[in-house]
Formats: structure tokens, sequence, C-alpha cells
């Protein structure tokens, strides 16, 4: 079973593009850390979450976004992506927080993430 867990931006412009959330959206700060030597940045409003990631340079289309799925057994849901043919882009990762992560290709090209919350 998977749940909806964030949508994902990621943007050479990180500040402003958090600022804009909190001071025009209301999104609230939930969350900030680095992976891969990359800020990112954690928002809510209501049951919705977005993370904002530190580019270097200017991203546009593929690979700027992703969706991400919560599950509470990441291990298994993994076996059962490769029995269904879908190719594995990076991990599985596990962050500073304690959470563990994986990210795949979709069928439509999508970049799909699944994060084990400990």
């Amino acid at each position: 079973m998977v749940e909806f867990h964030h949508y994902a931006i990621e943007t050479d412009l990180l500040e402003e593009v958090a600022e804009f959330y909190k001071t025009t959206l209301g999104f609230r700060g939930e969350n900030t850390m680095e992976f891969h030597g990359k800020k990112l940045i954690f928002m809510t409003l209501g049951g919705f979450r977005i993370e904002l990631i530190e580019a270097d340079e200017p991203r546009v289309g593929e690979g700027a976004i992703h969706l991400c799925f919560k599950t509470r057994e990441l291990d298994g849901l993994i076996k059962k992506l490769q029995e269904a043919g879908l190719k594995m882009a990076e991990g599985p990762y596990t962050l500073e927080n304690g959470w563990r992560t994986v990210f795949y290709t979709g069928l439509a090209g999508e970049t799909l993430e699944f994060l084990e919350q400990r």
C-alpha cells in the first residue's frame, strides 16, 4: 500500500520559490535538510506537501518535478516494482533523518519516488 507523500520542484531560485509559497500561498516550513550536497525544503499547506530542491542551474521539463509516495515497507515495494518491470533510477538511499527512499522511472517517463519514514 502506498500513500501520496509530496510533489517536488527542482529550482535554482530555492529561497525565492520558498518565500513565494510561504507568503503568497500560505505554506509553512516543515523540514530543511541536505541530500547529495543539495538543500531540500519541505513545506506544507493543509495535507499537501511540496519539496523544493536546490538546483545549480534552471530546470525545466523532465527531471524538474517528481511525485513521491509513502510506503510502510520499502523493500517489499521495491520487489513488487521490479516484478512490474519498472526501472530503478536511483537508490535506495537512507537520509540523515532516517527516511529511506528510492527513485524509479514510470511508464510515461515520469520520476516516481517511494519513501519509507521511520
